[in-house]
């Protein structure tokens, strides 16, 4: 916001980062409209860069999510219990948030317990 305004002094504002540029004297009303375009499109760069992440690893992030739910079932196949530790893919997780977290792998005493199992005949 300036009182005095130029073209060039809007240009430069611009070049260095401002949304917009507005000279006085200004209504509050177009003051308002501005800052709503401006929060706007804040939002939708957000949502633009989120959906990008997202897309850009949506199948290994899918197929990462599958494994982890095959080798859990396989656990329980081979008679292994739910585990205490949230790390463990036999850890009984009730989001995707925790079974991203647990990821596919067996705690020691389950990967102990499984090459056990496995080696009965």
């Amino acid at each position: 916001m300036t009182g005095y305004g130029t073209v060039e002094s809007a240009v430069e504002a611009m070049k260095l980062g401002a949304f917009d540029f507005i000279t006085k004297p200004f209504r509050s009303e177009e003051i308002l409209l501005r800052v709503h375009n401006a929060l706007d499109k804040r939002q939708l760069r957000q949502e633009v860069h989120r959906l990008r992440a997202e897309g850009n690893g949506a199948g290994e992030l899918f197929a990462r999510r599958a494994a982890t739910e095959a080798v859990h079932e396989l656990g329980h196949s081979y008679g292994l219990a739910h585990c205490d530790d949230r790390g463990c893919v036999m850890w009984f997780s009730n989001s995707l948030a925790e079974t991203d977290r647990k990821g596919p792998r067996f705690c020691p005493a389950h990967a102990a317990e499984l090459r056990r199992l496995m080696a009965r005949p």
